[in-house]
């Protein structure tokens, strides 16, 4: 069955169909709880800008550059060397282009891709 409101998969809770989503926002009596948050103005325009950002990096380094086991080639994500907290997310020369592999590689192994410079500490931004 399909949630009426999105058609997504659905789980019955007490005789009401309902998609994982939408058991968040009803709670166990049917009645409607708060929406969750909304991005606010700021944070909606700077996804914006990176998103642009992050397009067109993408077209200028369309090989993966990580080249680990697996690698498939061509670039789907942008590692973020140092993560993406506040001016990070739009220093490009912390960014490493990579195929989903190899990104989901790095992300799961934060010590091997740190031994292979893949990777940096936040702290270290000033050493690099």
């Amino acid at each position: 069955m399909k949630c009426p409101s999105c058609k997504r998969p659905t789980a019955t809770v007490e005789g009401e169909l309902l998609c994982h989503y939408h058991l968040r926002i009803f709670n166990k009596s049917g009645k409607q709880l708060e929406a969750p948050n909304k991005k606010s103005i700021s944070q909606a325009a700077r996804d914006r800008k990176y998103n642009l950002q992050a397009a067109a990096y993408k077209v200028k380094n369309p090989l993966c550059m990580a080249k680990l086991i697996g690698c498939q080639k061509h670039t789907e994500d942008i590692h973020h060397k140092i993560g993406r907290i506040g001016d990070n997310l739009f220093d490009e020369k912390q960014w490493l282009p990579c195929c989903r592999s190899c990104h989901n590689q790095i992300e799961a192994n934060p010590l091997f891709a740190k031994a292979l410079g893949l990777s940096s500490s936040r702290l270290s931004k000033t050493e690099l």
